[in-house]
């Protein structure tokens, strides 16, 4: 199973960028790439929150709460988003260039 997982993710790790390239003309610059892709990784993220499992004595509504997220932001995950975010705002552009 991991291994399968490893060949698909490898794939589609290396792939995504032909529909950069077949789109690059409507999208004009990195900035409406990097919404929708944001978007999208936005939108993963919801789903797998709602499909996690819930915290072992944690249930929603315990002491008048109605559920409740904390994530912690540790400065390297937040200096990763904005690497990430640099380099959506720079791929088309990049794709447009070298082609």
């Amino acid at each position: 199973v991991g291994l399968a997982a490893a060949l698909v993710a490898a794939v589609g790790w290396g792939s995504w960028q032909v529909v950069v390239k077949k789109y690059s003309t409507s999208l004009q610059d990195g900035f409406a790439f990097q919404f929708w892709m944001s978007l999208g990784v936005l939108l993963v993220g919801l789903a797998s929150v709602c499909a996690a499992e819930s915290t072992p004595g944690y249930a929603p509504g315990d002491g008048g709460r109605l559920g409740e997220l904390r994530p912690t932001l540790p400065l390297l995950c937040a200096l990763s988003g904005v690497l990430w975010a640099i380099g959506n705002a720079v791929t088309v552009p990049i794709v447009q260039t070298i082609g």
